[in-house]
């Protein structure tokens, strides 16, 4: 059914939707107050340009009433293509691997430090008692120990050399 266009009032919902509310007159002269129009309707994109006559139902709902247009409503935009992550769970399990590889250097290196200053001052105490040797000769002393210490310690690391001992 063809119906006339008066009193056209823009509003919008509490959540934002846009609709019109029309009068609208049937070909019998038969007055539809309130009627509303949504954003969704092809008839709402007619009235907004300025046609004064629609084609279509109204519908009864509750104290409401709703025009229903003779097409189906305008189709809204699909939604996005979901973009492909792939690539960057690749890079992210890559980093992560390559996070973990420097934290169990990390971890070797500082127990090896550790290890070498605990070997060098628990078995060498004479290093820290003795007056014969000068602070340069101490601190050379120290150092070579410690050195080797480290060294023997970081060769030991991975390995289950249980009967290959340093003294």
């Amino acid at each position: 059914m063809k119906y006339k266009v008066s009193n056209i009032n823009n509003k919008t919902t509490k959540d934002g939707k846009a609709y019109l509310s029309v009068t609208l007159t049937d070909p019998n002269g038969v007055n539809f107050e309130k009627v509303s129009i949504w954003s969704d309707n092809d008839a709402f994109e007619a009235i907004m340009a300025g046609v004064g006559e629609i084609e279509g139902t109204t519908v009864q709902k509750g104290a409401y009433t709703n025009f229903k247009g003779s097409r189906s409503p305008v189709a809204s935009t699909p939604p996005p293509a979901r973009p492909n992550f792939a690539p960057v769970g690749d890079v992210i399990s890559k980093r992560v691997s390559e996070a973990q590889s420097r934290k169990e250097d990390g971890i070797k290196t500082s127990s090896i430090f550790r290890d070498a200053t605990l070997m060098v001052s628990t078995m060498y105490p004479e290093l820290r008692d003795d007056d014969v040797m000068t602070t340069v000769e101490k601190t050379t002393q120290l150092r070579s120990l410690w050195l080797n210490w480290r060294k023997w310690f970081d060769e030991k690391y991975d390995g289950n050399q249980a009967d290959d001992v340093p003294f």
